[in-house]
């Protein structure tokens, strides 16, 4: 269970550390907010002039939520490779915000924390789900490997 919480809480604490939305005005009727589909765009934003660490960190988070994407649909949990992706994203994160965005520029700074926003709640979401099937599959007894099944 220990290996199976570890990539869990490390996926979950990247998709903590995204900034916080800006307070909501309410002004008139509310009209439905669109639903966030599973399959976001994949096209980089246009980060010329900006830190290269910016598009390097948009591409890390579409392809780990690619892979996330994989292992659902192969019904198999990698936990070492989904892993590795939280622990770049982290280590990629930190150098950027430890640049700030004085460092980095504001349209450049809106372009990460963008990024941000976009991924980070749908590779949580991502990671839930596959530790939810991981579980699943060990009390069902379809991973004879596992120390529980």
């Amino acid at each position: 269970m220990q290996r199976l919480m570890s990539p869990l809480i490390l996926a979950l604490f990247l998709g903590a550390c995204g900034s916080p939305a800006p307070p909501v005005e309410e002004t008139g009727p509310s009209t439905p907010e669109p639903t966030v589909t599973e399959e976001p765009e994949t096209v980089p934003a246009d980060t010329s002039g900006c830190d290269p660490r910016v598009a390097e960190y948009t591409k890390l988070l579409q392809d780990y939520f690619a892979d996330l994407e994989r292992m659902e649909q192969q019904q198999h949990y990698d936990a070492p490779l989904q892993e590795a992706w939280a622990v770049n994203a982290i280590r990629l994160r930190s150098a950027l915000n430890a640049v700030g965005p004085a460092g980095l520029g504001e349209s450049c700074w809106m372009e990460y924390e963008a990024a941000q926003e976009r991924y980070n709640p749908l590779i949580a979401d991502k990671v839930k789900a596959l530790a939810a099937m991981k579980a699943r599959q060990v009390m069902r007894g379809r991973v004879p490997d596992h120390p529980i099944g």
